[in-house]
């Protein structure tokens, strides 16, 4: 019934108001999780989140992280998810469980958690999750470092480096990605022409990015398109030491 009801919200926005107090009741109430994420679930279906459940949501669904059941844990992951659309400072305050997660051993909880954490990025805090990031590749392979990799270039890159504000430092990170082994070939074509981006975007970096980039080409013969076309395009901003 709960599911059903839940179904309605977006057709008949109305239905919010009268439900949020048994579904509220109900939250607090049942020793069922799953009747809890279906009523959790009810109101994420709605097209503005009532302020005054968001918190109790917040506080069931990082207690279904927590338990070992990893059904549960994914759903947890799900129901942030869905509060994370209109709320996300209220689950970004709930960052470093979401990273506990990215250890787990089944491959569908990491990659919720992923989704999760890159979708709470902000200026403020982009350095730090990639920093996380970074960390947390150390301990993966295949695919997934790969997938890893590739999140950390669309959080730093999307809407045109929105978040990005320091482009030396993402310089830094791009290289830092070559240092990995096992990266596909979608992944090292993407830092070649991201480090191309940047430089050729942004002058006040140019001189350094040039200068790092031809270096990384005596360890990484994948970036050779890249450090290829900015010697060529901006010798005069290497630096004396490069160019002998």
């Amino acid at each position: 019934v709960v599911k059903l009801l839940g179904s309605l919200i977006p057709v008949e926005p109305r239905l919010t108001k009268k439900l949020i107090d048994p579904l509220t009741n109900l939250i607090e109430t049942t020793p069922a999780k799953s009747l809890q994420y279906e009523c959790i679930n009810s109101i994420c279906n709605a097209e503005s989140i009532p302020k005054s459940i968001v918190k109790l949501s917040l506080e069931k669904l990082t207690m279904f992280i927590e338990d070992p059941d990893p059904n549960l844990k994914y759903l947890g992951l799900l129901g942030l998810n869905k509060i994370m659309r209109q709320y996300p400072r209220a689950v970004a305050q709930h960052k470093d469980l979401i990273i506990t997660c990215l250890t787990d051993p089944d491959p569908s909880i990491r990659v919720r958690a992923l989704d999760l954490i890159t979708g709470m990025v902000s200026r403020r805090n982009l350095s730090n999750i990639v920093e996380r990031l970074l960390e947390h590749m150390e301990t993966t392979e295949g695919s997934y470092r790969n997938t890893v990799m590739a999140r950390i270039m669309d959080i730093c890159s999307q809407d045109n480096y929105e978040f990005c504000a320091d482009f030396g430092w993402y310089i830094e990170t791009l290289i830092e990605l070559t240092h990995f082994s096992g990266i596909n070939e979608e992944n090292a074509r993407r830092i070649s022409d991201q480090l191309m981006d940047v430089i050729i975007r942004v002058p006040a970096v140019r001189e350094f990015g040039v200068n790092v980039t031809v270096k990384q080409l005596l360890l990484d013969g994948r970036l050779l398109p890249a450090a290829a076309s900015l010697s060529d395009e901006f010798e005069d901003d290497r630096n004396a030491d490069e160019k002998a």
